[in-house]
């Protein structure tokens, strides 16, 4: 409700905007519990009112249902270097005890080393 004493400004409209818009996106980060794992509400972004998600696309230009199908496509992305490293290391040690586990213990030495 406005009061008549009281002007709206362009910098009062940008202020609600920008409060709007913190308010989703908080909201949505508040919904990940780690990259990739998200909580699934009944009253999350796919499933509000045609009228808030008209509206987030009015004041905002984004469209809440068409962003978070973006969202999960992106995290079907490809993999971090740092992911990639560690793979690469867990499947060298994979490896070299696969080598090492090879020989059994309790055969009898064939090398030089031994009388």
């Amino acid at each position: 409700e406005l009061s008549n004493d009281e002007s709206i400004t362009s910098d009062k409209i940008d202020e609600a905007k920008l409060a709007y818009k913190n308010s989703i996106e908080e909201e949505e980060n508040l919904r990940t519990i780690l990259p990739g794992i998200r909580v699934v509400a009944p009253n999350g972004p796919a499933s509000q009112s045609d009228e808030e998600v008209a509206a987030a696309k009015q004041f905002l230009g984004v469209d809440l249902r068409a962003g978070k199908e973006e969202q999960q496509s992106n995290e079907t992305g490809p993999m971090s270097g740092g992911a990639v490293i560690l793979l690469g290391l867990v499947g060298l040690s994979q490896i070299f005890l696969l080598y090492i586990l090879s020989f059994d213990p309790m055969a009898t030495p064939t090398g030089s080393l031994y009388p």
